[in-house]
């Protein structure tokens, strides 16, 4: 992370800085410091506002801080603006925000869609949570092919779920 704030001072214009603080953002997410990733998510947007990965990022956040209805919002205004590479993230967070909210159906349709949008691109977290919601609606053998994928992506806390299949 030192790094990424060191990148901040020699960012060529507005836009690098936005994802340089969209990257520091991901970075504390994936570290579980859900504050202050929501406040680098939102610096990201107040420097560009057309990043919409620092908005997907920002939802997942509200998410995990159980800020539920906000995420929803969120979600909501991010509808019509998915296309392309946010389409993956758009479902990785309905995943999320329908296995939070008790719709397992939805959770698995939405976690399908975006496992498959990441045949063309990796899509940050999908693969961690849609591994726990296999894992925690009773799928623990398919769950752990993907905490395994996850931790090929340096999410470290799923080694902590791939210790209960020792």
């Amino acid at each position: 992370m030192k790094i990424l704030k060191e990148a901040l001072k020699y960012a060529p214009n507005v836009s690098f800085e936005a994802d340089i603080l969209n990257n520091i953002g991901v970075f504390l997410l994936i570290n579980n410091n859900i504050e202050e990733c929501i406040e680098y998510f939102k610096m990201s947007l107040i420097k560009d506002s057309s990043l919409m990965l620092a908005y997907h990022n920002l939802v997942l956040a509200h998410l995990l801080k159980s800020e539920i209805n906000l995420a929803k919002l969120e979600i909501d205004k991010l509808e019509n603006l998915s296309q392309g590479v946010d389409k993956g993230y758009k479902y990785r967070n309905l995943g999320v925000y329908y296995y939070l909210t008790g719709d397992i159906e939805n959770a698995k349709n939405n976690f399908e869609k975006g496992i498959l949008e990441t045949t063309q691109y990796e899509i940050l977290l999908i693969d961690f949570y849609y591994a726990k919601f296999l894992y925690e609606t009773g799928y623990p053998l398919k769950a752990k092919e993907y905490f395994e994928k996850s931790l090929k992506q340096n999410i470290f806390e799923a080694k902590k779920w791939l210790q209960t299949y020792e």
